[in-house]
C-alpha cells in the first residue's frame, strides 16, 4: 500500500510513522507541503494532522483516493474543504499500532448496510477497485466518463448518468447506442425529458431501485422517434446526492432482455453507491473551485476597470468577467444620462439559454423606474432574493427569482446601476454584495477614465480621419473606393450610426445615393431620389447644409427610405458637397451614438465634406479617362484587322489579337521585337514600316504577299501612318502604326466570280455544242450502225467499224458532261443503302480492277443510316472517283473505301483511298474546276461532276493527297438534306 504522510512542524505524526514500518508498511514522509514530483492519485492512503488540515493549501488534498486526519481532540471537526466520504477524523490512539489495525476497517470502500449484508464476498475486490477507481477523479465530466466505463464489469453493456445539481444544472450522458451521440444542448433537452416523463425522473421522485427486465415493455422507459430502439434490459439505482444539494440516478443496462438476475442487484446497488460517493466528492470541490474562482475573478474584473481606457471594450470585459465568476446569471450596465434623465443600458452578457431575451426600450429608464431606477435614487444596493413577494418588474422574466443592484456612485454623483439576475431563490450571499459593492466603486472611477479617455481620443481621432481623407485623394482614383472610404471615415469621425453620400444626377434631374456606411446601408445603396427631395435632395439642390435633431420635426425628412431600409432616423446632420463652385452632390451623417447633433459636428463635417467633393471629382474624370481607354482598346482588341504600332527604334510596341492570328505568333513573340524580325520574310512589308517612320508620310500597298514564320503565305494590303505625340507643346513623332488587311476573302470571292464566269461560258458553249456537234455525231452514228449490218465479225473492216462507234460513245458522254455541268440538276431522291451503292459500283469495275492487279478493301460497318440520295448520280461520283484510282494504278495496287455513320447530323463519310503517285500540290486547287486534268487522256469534267452532284445533295468533298502519297478523297453526306446554295 502506498501511504503519504504529510507532517508539521510539531512531529506528532513519529509514532504512527514507526508503526507503519513495525507493520511492513513503507511510509513516504513530507514535511509541510506536497512535492511537485508526488501525484495524488497514486496513492492509496494520504495521512494528515489537524493543524496541517486546516491550512487552506490543504484543499488540493482532497484529490488523494484515501484521507486520514489525526487529532488529539475529541470534538474536532474536519475543514470544510475536507469534508467528503472519502475523508476520515480520528482521535490519535494511546497505542499507535491499534490504528494501524484498523486500516483495513478504515480504507474498506463505504456502502450501505444493506448492499453490506447481501453483497457477496467475492465483489468485494471489484467494489473497492471501482471505489479506488472513481475516487481517484474529482474533475465531474472525468468521473462522470469513468462511471460510464464500469458498466461492462458489472455485466452490462451500456451506462448512463444523469445529474441535477444545485443550480438546476443538468448534466446527462449514456453509452447506449441511439443515445451515445447526445451531446451539449441536445443531451441536456433530452434529459429533461427523461425527467419528466422517463424511467430516470421515477426513479429521482421514488427513490427506489428499478429493474426492467424488457424495456420495450414498460412505459415508464422513455421512446423518441428520432432514437431508435431495440429492447433490453436496465437496473436503474437513484443516488443520494443531498450533501451537496443534488440528484441523479445511475444506470446499467443490456442489449438483452431479462439479462439481470436477482442476485446481481446487490452489487449494482454497492457500485451505484461508490458512485454516488464520487460524485458528491467532486461537486463538492467543484463548489470549493467556484467560490476560489469567484474571488480571482473579482480581482480580475477590479483589474480590467482600471487597465482598459475603451469604455465599451472595459464595460463588456467586467460584465463578461462577472457572468464567468457568478456562472449562470445576466449581469447588466446601466450608464446614467444627465441631458435625458435615464439609465440606458451600455453593456450585458448572459448564459447561453439561461434566461430569455427580454426587450427593453431603447431610451432606457427613468430615475425612479423599475429595479434599476429605484437604486439610482436611492443610491443603496437592492437585493430581492425573491422576486414572487414584489409586483412583477418588466426587466425580470418569470423565471428571475433573484435580483442584485449595486449603485455605481463616484461620491455624490451617479454614474450607473449595476444589475444581476439569477433564476435561483437567495442566490445572492453577503460575499456577493461586499464584493461587487467594493468593485463598483473601482468602477464608478474607471468609467469616468474612459468617458475623458474617449473624449480626448475623439478630438485626435476627428483630426487624423480628415488626414487620412485628405490622403485617400492621392492613394486611389477608384470612384467607388473613394466613396465608401469617405463614408465609412465620416461614420467613426461623426460617431453615427450610418452615414450616406449621394451625387447628383442632372440629366435626370435626381440624386443617387452612390455609397453609405453603418447601419442598412445596403439598403440604401442605388436609391435614387428627385432632386430636390428629402433632406439630401434639399441640401443637393440648395447648396445649404441642415441639421435636424429630430427629423419627425422637419417637413424635409422623407420617410419613406426609413421604411425600405427598415432604419429608423431620429436626427440628420447633412452638408453639400462643393467643387469649384458647384455642387455635386450631399453627404449625411444620422442618429449620434453620444448625444445630439451640434454646431461643431456641423463644422467638422464641413471640413471634411471640401476634401471628400475634390476627391470624388478627381476620381469622377479619372473614370471617364478610364472609360475612354477602356473603350479604345475594345475596338482595337476587337478589330478584324490587324494593328501594329512601331516606335522610332523600329520596335513594336503594340498590337492587337488580329495581328497575331495574321502572322501566327502569339502576342508576346511581337513585342518588343524589331520590325525586321517580326516581318521576317517579307521584305516589302518591312520597307513600308521604315519609310514612313523616315520620311514620316502614311503609306498604302493595296496588295503584298505576308510570308509567315510556318511557311504560309497571306494575301495582305497595308496601311502604315506616323504618330504624332505632343511634347512641350510641339508635335513630334512618336512612331507609326500599320493596319494590315487580310485579302484571303476577297481572293476567295474573285475566284469563285472567276469560276462562276466559266460556268457561265461553258453553258453557252454547251448551247453550241448540242446544236453543232451533236447532231452531226448523231448521223455519224447512224451510218456507222448502217455499216455495221453488212460488216461481220470476220470481216476485216469489223474492227474499224467497232472502234468508230466507241469513240462515237465517247464523244457522246463528254457532250453529256458538259450539258451536265451548264444545265441546273434535278435529283431523284429515295431512301437508299450507299454501301449497297458502293459495292454495285464496285461490282461493275470488277473486271478492269482484277485485270490490272488492283486489291479492293471495302469493309462498311454495320448500322450505317440510309441516306435520301439520287441513285443513279451516286453511282456516277462513286463511278468517276473509282475510275480515277484505277487510271492513276496501272500497275496494280490497292483501293480502300472506308465509310463511317455521323451521329451529328445522322450522315455519313464516305473516304476513298488509292496508291497511286497522288496529286501535285500545284494541282490540288484545280482539281475540281472543269477541263482541268493532270492527264494526257481525259476531259477533266469527271471531279467537277462529282464536285456538283454531292453538292447538291448538301454535302461536301475534299481532297487530301501528299506526294508519292496516293489521293484521298472525302465525301461527306448528312442525314437531312441541305440543298446547295
Amino acid at each position: 500500500m502506498n501511504i503519504l504522510v504529510i507532517e508539521d512542524d510539531t512531529r506528532r505524526l513519529e509514532p504512527f510513522c514507526r508503526a507503519l514500518k513495525s507493520a511492513g508498511y513503507t511510509p513516504q514522509r513530507v514535511a509541510d507541503e506536497l512535492p511537485e514530483k508526488v501525484a495524488l492519485s497514486q496513492i492509496d492512503l494520504l495521512v494528515l494532522d489537524i493543524e496541517t488540515a486546516r491550512r487552506p493549501v490543504s484543499s488540493q488534498y482532497i484529490r488523494a483516493p484515501r484521507i486520514l486526519v489525526l487529532t488529539p481532540h475529541q470534538h474536532d471537526t474536519l475543514p470544510p474543504w475536507l469534508r467528503a466520504g472519502h475523508a476520515r477524523l480520528v482521535r490519535y490512539p494511546t497505542r499507535p499500532g491499534d490504528l494501524v489495525d484498523r486500516l483495513p476497517e478504515l480504507l474498506a470502500p463505504e456502502t450501505s448496510l444493506a448492499a453490506e449484508q447481501t453483497v457477496s464476498p467475492q465483489h468485494l475486490p471489484l467494489l473497492f477497485e471501482i471505489a479506488r477507481t472513481l475516487g481517484a477523479h474529482l474533475d465531474l465530466e472525468a468521473l462522470i466518463d469513468q462511471a460510464l466505463a464500469i458498466a461492462p464489469r458489472l455485466g452490462g453493456t451500456f451506462a448512463a448518468l444523469l445529474l441535477v445539481d444545485a443550480d438546476e444544472t443538468i448534466y446527462y450522458r449514456s453509452t447506449q447506442p441511439g443515445r451515445d451521440d447526445l451531446q451539449g444542448p441536445s443531451a441536456r433537452r433530452f434529459a429533461r425529458r427523461l425527467l419528466e416523463e422517463g424511467l430516470e425522473g421515477w426513479v429521482i421522485r421514488q427513490r427506489q431501485v428499478v429493474s426492467l427486465p424488457n424495456t420495450l415493455v414498460d412505459s415508464r422507459w422513455f421512446r423518441a422517434s428520432y432514437i431508435p430502439e431495440a429492447g433490453g434490459s436496465v437496473v436503474a439505482v437513484p443516488l443520494n446526492l443531498d450533501r451537496v444539494n443534488a440528484r441523479g440516478v445511475y444506470l446499467v443496462g443490456h442489449t438483452e432482455t431479462h439479462h439481470f438476475a436477482a442476485d446481481t442487484l446487490p452489487l449494482l446497488t454497492a457500485a451505484a453507491r461508490q458512485v454516488e460517493q464520487a460524485v458528491s466528492n467532486a461537486l463538492l470541490f467543484k463548489s470549493q473551485t467556484e467560490r476560489s474562482v469567484q474571488l480571482a475573478l473579482i480581482n480580475e474584473v477590479s483589474q480590467a476597470a482600471t487597465s482598459i481606457l475603451s469604455l465599451d471594450v472595459m464595460l463588456t470585459t467586467v460584465v463578461q468577467a462577472i457572468r464567468r465568476t457568478l456562472a449562470f446569471y445576466r449581469v447588466s450596465i446601466y450608464l446614467y444620462n444627465p441631458s435625458a434623465r435615464r439609465l440606458e443600458l451600455k453593456a450585458e452578457a448572459a448564459a447561453p439559454g439561461n434566461l430569455p431575451h427580454v426587450p427593453r426600450p431603447a431610451s432606457g429608464y427613468s430615475l425612479g423606474e423599475g429595479d434599476v431606477g429605484r437604486t439610482a435614487v436611492s443610491r443603496r444596493t437592492l437585493l430581492v432574493n425573491d422576486t414572487a413577494a414584489q409586483p412583477p418588474e418588466p426587466d425580470n422574466p418569470p423565471n428571475v427569482r433573484s435580483v442584485l443592484c449595486v449603485p455605481v456612485t463616484l461620491g455624490v454623483k451617479l454614474v450607473g446601476v449595476l444589475k444581476l439576475q439569477s433564476a435561483r431563490l437567495e442566490a445572492f450571499q453577503p460575499y456577493h454584495v461586499a464584493a461587487l459593492e467594493m468593485m463598483a466603486d473601482q468602477l464608478a472611477i474607471a468609467i469616468e477614465n474612459a468617458r475623458l479617455y474617449e473624449e480626448i481620443n475623439r478630438r485626435a481621432d476627428e483630426l487624423k480621419t480628415l488626414n487620412e481623407i485628405g490622403q485617400a485623394i492621392n492613394s486611389t482614383l477608384d470612384l467607388q473606393e473613394t466613396l465608401t472610404l469617405v463614408t465609412r471615415h465620416t461614420t467613426r469621425l461623426m460617431d453615427a450610426a450610418a452615414a450616406s453620400l449621394a451625387l447628383r444626377d442632372d440629366e435626370r434631374g435626381e440624386i443617387v445615393f452612390a455609397a453609405a456606411y453603418g447601419e442598412a446601408s445596403e439598403a440604401v445603396i442605388g436609391l435614387r431620389l428627385p432632386l430636390g427631395q428629402g433632406i439630401a435632395g434639399w441640401v443637393a439642390r440648395h447648396g445649404q447644409p441642415i441639421l435636424a435633431p429630430d427629423v419627425s420635426a422637419d417637413p424635409r425628412f422623407y420617410a419613406e427610405v426609413d421604411r425600405q431600409s427598415g432604419f429608423a432616423t431620429r436626427a440628420i446632420l447633412c452638408v453639400p458637397l462643393q467643387s469649384k463652385g458647384r455642387t455635386i452632390g450631399a453627404i449625411e451623417v444620422m442618429n449620434k451614438r453620444r448625444g445630439m447633433f451640434t454646431p461643431d459636428d456641423q463644422a467638422l463635417l464641413q471640413a471634411l465634406a471640401v476634401s471628400a467633393a475634390t476627391a470624388i471629382e478627381n476620381a469622377q474624370l479619372y473614370r471617364q479617362a478610364e472609360n475612354l481607354r477602356l473603350f479604345n482598346e475594345d475596338i482595337i482588341r476587337h478589330m478584324t484587322n490587324g494593328l501594329i504600332a512601331v516606335n522610332r527604334a523600329g520596335m513594336v510596341t503594340a498590337c492587337n489579337p488580329a495581328a497575331g492570328r495574321m502572322l501566327n505568333r502569339p502576342q508576346d513573340e511581337i513585342l518588343h521585337r524589331p520590325i525586321e524580325q517580326v516581318f521576317a520574310g517579307t521584305p516589302a512589308l518591312q520597307q513600308v514600316f521604315r519609310q514612313t517612320l523616315a520620311e514620316g508620310r502614311p503609306a498604302v500597298v493595296r496588295e503584298l504577299t505576308l510570308h509567315r514564320g510556318d511557311g504560309t503565305s497571306l494575301p495582305v494590303s497595308v496601311s502604315v501612318a506616323p504618330m504624332e505625340a505632343g511634347q512641350d507643346g510641339q508635335k513630334a513623332s512618336g512612331g507609326v502604326v500599320g493596319v494590315l488587311e487580310d485579302l484571303s476573302d476577297i481572293k476567295a470571292l474573285e475566284a469563285e466570280r472567276r469560276r462562276l464566269d466559266r460556268l457561265a461560258a461553258l453553258g453557252e458553249m454547251a448551247a453550241v455544242v448540242a446544236h453543232e456537234i451533236r447532231n452531226p455525231v448523231a448521223a455519224i452514228g447512224a451510218g456507222v450502225e448502217y455499216l455495221t449490218r453488212s460488216v461481220g465479225p470476220g470481216s476485216p473492216e469489223y474492227e474499224g467499224v467497232q472502234m468508230v462507234k466507241n469513240e462515237i460513245k465517247r464523244v457522246n458522254r463528254i457532250i453529256e458532261d458538259i450539258l451536265f455541268m451548264a444545265r441546273p440538276l434535278s435529283l431523284n431522291l429515295s431512301r437508299e443503302d450507299l454501301a449497297a451503292i458502293i459495292a454495285g459500283v464496285l461490282q461493275r469495275f470488277r473486271p478492269v480492277l482484277d485485270s490490272q492487279g488492283i486489291a479492293v478493301q471495302f469493309d462498311p460497318p454495320p448500322g450505317l443510316p440510309p441516306l435520301k440520295v439520287d441513285r443513279q448520280r451516286m453511282e456516277q461520283v462513286f463511278g468517276n472517283l473509282v475510275a480515277n484510282a484505277i487510271q492513276a494504278m496501272p500497275d496494280g495496287g490497292r483501293l480502300t473505301i472506308q465509310t463511317e455513320p455521323v451521329p451529328a447530323d445522322q450522315g455519313v463519310t464516305v473516304t476513298i483511298l488509292d496508291t497511286g503517285p497522288g496529286i501535285p500540290p500545284e494541282a490540288r486547287p484545280r482539281i475540281f474546276e472543269p477541263f482541268f486534268t493532270t492527264r494526257t487522256k481525259g476531259t477533266g469534267l469527271g471531279l467537277p461532276v462529282a464536285r456538283r452532284i454531292v453538292e447538291e445533295h448538301g454535302g461536301t468533298i475534299r481532297v487530301e493527297s501528299g506526294t508519292n502519297q496516293g489521293a484521298r478523297f472525302v465525301i461527306h453526306l448528312p442525314g437531312e438534306r441541305k440543298p446547295a446554295e
